[in-house]
């Protein structure tokens, strides 16, 4: 995971809506403890993949099928459970705007 995260050098977030994912065709699936923390990271420059990746729980394609746990529109946030794929059973938050990108059941 630790090379796929390597994507993120060089972007900026500025809010929790602003999270990218790895390419175009990826969701990171953060560990829902660590969400807030890696974007105040990256908000603050540290883009070391070998840091965010601690904050990580796995990184999906784009359509991978995921069952939703819990979501908040106000804090704009959806912990997710992924049910399908390499990395079946990895939970984690993702910015709420992200579930387009997956399947839902």
């Amino acid at each position: 995971m630790l090379k796929r995260l390597v994507a993120f050098i060089g972007i900026t977030i500025v809010s929790v809506s602003a999270i990218p994912a790895l390419t175009e065709a990826e969701v990171i699936i953060w560990k829902p403890e660590g969400f807030n923390t890696a974007v105040d990271l990256i908000n603050a420059g540290n883009r070391d993949p070998a840091v965010l990746a601690r904050y990580s729980n796995c990184v999906v394609n784009d359509g991978t099928r995921v069952q939703i746990q819990a979501s908040s529109g106000t804090q704009g946030i959806a912990d997710v459970l992924v049910v399908e794929g390499p990395s079946a059973g990895c939970q984690g938050r993702i910015p709420i705007e992200y579930l387009s990108r997956l399947t839902l059941p």
